[in-house]
């Protein structure tokens, strides 16, 4: 007989070669869409940090009005404060400078009598 040549080798190659690229295809899609998923974990979680932090300045821009705004009532409080007891400080004085000058003229009626007892 007459041989045929079988090419049974080629046609699995080829079969072996198509079921390669489709298993390459198939990985890199699934690559593709593992980097996705993971790209889009990412920006989840980057948005969340992002909201997180402007809930933080926001908070911390109410605590720099707050302080603000304390500040400027104590520092009105020390004003007043301190007008107060630069003119109490005047009134003490003043009453010091009187009982002074009641004490002197005690002390002048006292020397005028003649009188041995004489307050300084």
């Amino acid at each position: 007989g007459i041989r045929h040549e079988h090419h049974s080798n080629s046609i699995p190659e080829r079969a072996t070669s198509s079921s390669k690229s489709t298993a390459s295809l198939q990985r890199n899609r699934t690559e593709h869409q593992n980097d996705t998923q993971t790209a889009h974990t990412r920006l989840h979680h980057y948005n969340d940090i992002e909201k997180e932090q402007q809930e933080q300045i926001e908070k911390l821009q109410q605590q720099v009005n707050s302080l603000k705004s304390e500040n400027e009532v104590l520092k009105r409080n020390m004003g007043t404060l301190f007008r107060t007891v630069k003119k109490e400080l005047t009134r003490k004085d003043s009453i010091i400078c009187d009982l002074q000058d009641q004490l002197d003229q005690y002390a002048q009626q006292q020397r005028q009598s003649g009188s041995g007892n004489i307050i300084r």
